[in-house]
């Protein structure tokens, strides 16, 4: 089947419009994290767990902590030493930001 000229023209099209979407998107999601780091900077100096501002509640999600290789290593420590590894992680993990939106 032969290629025609509006497939290359409509190919051409998207592309550029797909171009400037991407960076829509980043612009977007810049303003987010902005946006996200100011209400982090206000929850943690509530020092509260949660707060609620404007029907909208702001909360600490604890972090998620894994081992991704905990498999292999058990295999070469034993179930004590990953349970010691994975406890450390979970120690250090940083919770984050979980915002509900008012129904």
């Amino acid at each position: 089947m032969a290629l025609n000229r509006d497939e290359l023209n409509e190919w051409q099209r998207l592309k550029s419009e797909a171009a400037a979407l991407q960076r829509q998107k980043k612009t977007v999601d810049d303003r987010v994290k902005q946006l996200e780091e100011r209400f982090e900077v206000e929850l943690s100096s509530s020092g509260k767990q949660s707060i609620k501002r404007h029907g909208f509640l702001l909360a600490w999600k604890p972090g998620y902590a894994s081992v991704s290789w905990a498999k292999e290593y058990l295999d070469l420590a034993g179930p004590e030493k990953v349970q010691e590894l994975k406890d450390n992680a979970a120690a250090n993990a940083r919770p984050s930001l979980v915002i509900s939106v008012p129904e």
